[in-house]
């Protein structure tokens, strides 16, 4: 996960958060969640700690952040809630969680990178955007072998690099703080379940080593390779 020589932002953009659970665990029609979800702090994802940490340590860059994720989403209701959702926006960057559902719907790997790919364009395209792509884990259930889950990182990566955009793939890095906090007691863990959604803890490891990918923040040497 290299980090990049300085902030991809820049002061006053616009940056649109989107994708599925991982980003926001609010659901249709009510865009509400569940009070077992608040009474576990479950609710809270690395968006909401990502948006927190540049409000409270860099107010400075004046960034305008937007939360548009959905629950149980799909790349194809990324592009169904576009016009309504972030065009109006005009978002400089727009970062997300997205192929989880996908997948489980059984779109393939191909019709999943045309659909990225054009959405990437249509972003460039209206605003000058850019996206980053935030891989938590392949697409697929979690704790499939990396092998399995091939295809659908070279679609991440394949629709949106032509239009500049990012793919952040922190698989290794979360296994590795997983590891560590293990270590320390056999039953931490960043995930609510042994599935591909996260608690506090994951919250927060996800949105600083997204905070870091970004250039905005820099860990202390050795500590997240």
């Amino acid at each position: 996960m290299p980090i990049p020589p300085r902030p991809l932002f820049t002061a006053g953009q616009t940056l649109v958060l989107e994708g599925d659970s991982r980003t926001s665990r609010r659901v249709p029609p009510a865009l509400a969640t569940w009070p077992w979800l608040r009474l576990n702090n479950w609710h809270v994802t690395w968006a909401d700690r990502f948006e927190e940490w540049i409000f409270c340590h860099r107010p400075d860059l004046r960034l305008k952040i937007h939360n548009a994720a959905v629950g149980g989403s799909a790349v194809e209701d990324l592009v169904q809630r576009y016009e309504v959702m972030v065009k109006p926006l005009q978002p400089d960057w727009v970062l997300l969680t997205i192929g989880q559902n996908d997948r489980v719907r059984g779109t393939t790997p191909a019709a999943f990178r045309a659909a990225l790919a054009r959405y990437a364009a249509q972003v460039r395209a209206d605003s000058g955007g850019r996206l980053v792509v935030i891989v938590t884990h392949p697409p697929g259930r979690y704790g499939e072998p990396a092998a399995d889950c091939a295809d659908w990182l070279a679609a991440l990566r394949d629709a949106v690099g032509p239009q500049d955009g990012l793919c952040v793939d922190l698989t290794d890095a979360l296994a590795e703080r997983e590891r560590a906090l293990k270590a320390l007691w056999a039953h931490h863990t960043l995930r609510t379940y042994e599935d591909e959604h996260f608690n506090a803890v994951g919250a927060d490891v996800i949105a600083t080593l997204v905070l870091q990918a970004c250039g905005l923040l820099l860990l202390s040497q050795g500590e997240m390779k």
